[in-house]
């Protein structure tokens, strides 16, 4: 008589091992209710962002745009202060302008506002989707040093002449 080797045991890890048990785990809703979403191959952190990349593209094939980056990194006074638009494009007209596509407006984005309106040098253009509107996107921009986003280090630094 010959000897049956025994099956080997599958080993798991404790992670598998609860969700076999817990089954699977739901998935995290984002904050503002973004849906990821992928275009031409790249995946966006929303629906609005996604749009806007082909929107910049087509811009970009008619000879609009010369070109643009995606989430370029951008230091607001201090390594610590480190801020990402979604975009950064260059117009053929000679504008550079940084883009960045906003559902809703968070603390932390206002913040970061200032911060812009303060240490940059170029344009901010917060872009958000307008439904119904005519126009396919709003276009608000903070213009650097501009002094109503400012904070003043002091309260009376910005008198307002009578």
């Amino acid at each position: 008589m010959t000897k049956k080797k025994p099956k080997p045991q599958e080993t798991i890890t404790v992670a598998k091992y609860k969700e076999l048990m817990e089954g699977p785990t739901p998935k995290k809703r984002h904050k503002y209710g973004a849906k990821k979403t992928v275009w031409d191959g790249k995946s966006y952190p929303s629906k609005a962002e996604a749009e806007r990349a082909a929107y910049l593209h087509a811009l970009k094939c008619a000879g609009e745009v010369l070109g643009y980056i995606e989430q370029p990194k951008w230091e607001l006074g201090v390594r610590e202060n480190v801020y990402r638009p979604d975009f950064l494009v260059w117009y053929r007209d000679g504008r550079v302008v940084a883009e960045d596509v906003k559902g809703a407006e968070s603390p932390k984005f206002r913040r970061d506002k200032r911060m812009w309106a303060r240490y940059s040098w170029i344009p901010l253009h917060i872009v958000t989707r307008n439904y119904g509107r005519g126009t396919a996107w709003k276009v608000e921009v903070v213009q650097p040093n501009d002094p109503l986003l400012v904070c003043p280090e002091e309260p009376d630094a910005f008198e307002v002449p009578e």
